[in-house]
């Protein structure tokens, strides 16, 4: 009887023992999932904390199992926007090759400025060239004026490029006349100086027939992943497009652009600083800008996008690609290629020409 009361007072013990543990080991998993890794106490109530475990288990689960139709959807877009690209811009070349000749377009005289800018790092005769370029186009206009701004005012850490849109926005300013601003790279030369910008640009007339429809737009990736350019079908308003640029190989480049003084102008200028503060992009500025427009539709909605050659032509050793400069294109620029060796003497071959 002794040894049987003995090994119920064990059995006893040993299932007191058993539960004693069980509840420390819960308390303690409580406390874990309330603690942050600092010992800190988390706001979050348990059953949150593990609903969010649980979701983290999910997306582990998606990232290691990525979906493969997904991924050959997007290789397809690309692809079929990438050929979409290259006729698109051949038959844009070719409807700008037709506006040059047609005498439909009427005059509109809106007060433009063409800006010009450059840092201590621009080669001085390179930009004296330029400036005194620029200065022979706007001499010949009542209603164009040239003004140059040195970029040093603005610098801090960060690229250059970005100084442009301090410079646009202190320029509207300084000078409340003005209706446009033609931003221009020190890089650039005006090579046909019988295009008048008012009347072969600006106009509405020209902006609507140089539309890319439908064309599609690179990220900031310089990829195709789905965006495209207003169609015919639901156009923007002519008369509330305020920014006009174009697209090159890599994405919209903001080196020769027109930009219109208006509330969007206002709106446009401060995000677009703005955003530089929160990224690092590959192509500065040009991503930036990229970025807003594909995020803000009521953004794009304000922008013309147009084929390179009507104020962007670029240099390029390659007869093949539609962006190349023609003889009688306005402006020939040399994007990329101010810090290459042989730069000057290519850039004197058509300041000369």
């Amino acid at each position: 009887m002794a040894l049987l009361r003995r090994g119920v007072v064990g059995l006893t013990v040993f299932v007191g023992a058993f539960f004693f543990f069980l509840f420390y080991l819960n308390g303690v998993s409580v406390h874990h999932r309330q603690t942050g890794t600092d010992g800190g106490v988390s706001s979050s109530p348990p059953w949150l904390v593990s609903q969010h475990a649980e979701d983290g288990r999910v997306l582990d689960s998606n990232k290691s199992e990525p979906n493969e139709q997904q991924r050959l959807d997007e290789v397809v877009i690309a692809n079929e926007h990438e050929q979409l690209d290259r006729e698109l811009q051949v038959v844009e070349n070719e409807r700008l090759d037709l506006l040059y000749t047609a005498k439909i377009r009427q005059l509109d005289k809106p007060k433009v400025i063409i800006l010009s800018a450059c840092d201590s790092s621009c080669d001085p005769d390179i930009v004296n060239k330029s400036l005194m370029n620029r200065e022979t186009y706007a001499a010949q206009f009542d209603n164009v004026i040239h003004q140059y701004v040195d970029l040093e005012k603005y610098k801090h850490d960060k690229s250059s490029a970005w100084f442009k849109i301090p410079a646009i926005q202190d320029m509207f300013k300084r000078a409340p006349e003005a209706d446009w601003i033609w931003w221009l790279d020190i890089d650039a030369v005006i090579m046909n100086k019988s295009i008048n910008i008012c009347r072969d640009i600006l106009s509405r007339q020209v902006i609507e027939t140089c539309l890319a429809w439908d064309h599609p737009l690179r990220d900031t990736d310089t990829k195709f992943r789905g965006h495209k350019y207003f169609s015919k079908a639901t156009p923007p308003k002519l008369h509330e497009l305020d920014l006009i640029i174009s697209q090159d190989q890599l994405g919209l480049n903001a080196g020769s652009f027109f930009i219109r003084r208006s509330a969007f102008a206002d709106i446009l200028l401060d995000l677009w600083s703005a955003v530089d503060e929160q990224e690092h992009w590959n192509r500065h500025e040009q991503d930036g800008l990229i970025h807003l427009l594909l995020t803000y539709k009521s953004l794009l909605r304000h922008v013309a996008l147009v084929p390179q050659r009507l104020f962007n032509s670029y240099h390029d050793e390659s007869f093949s690609h539609p962006w190349r400069y023609k003889p009688g294109d306005f402006v020939v620029h040399f994007a990329g290629k101010s810090l290459t060796r042989g730069f000057k003497d290519l850039y004197n071959s058509y300041f000369n020409a």
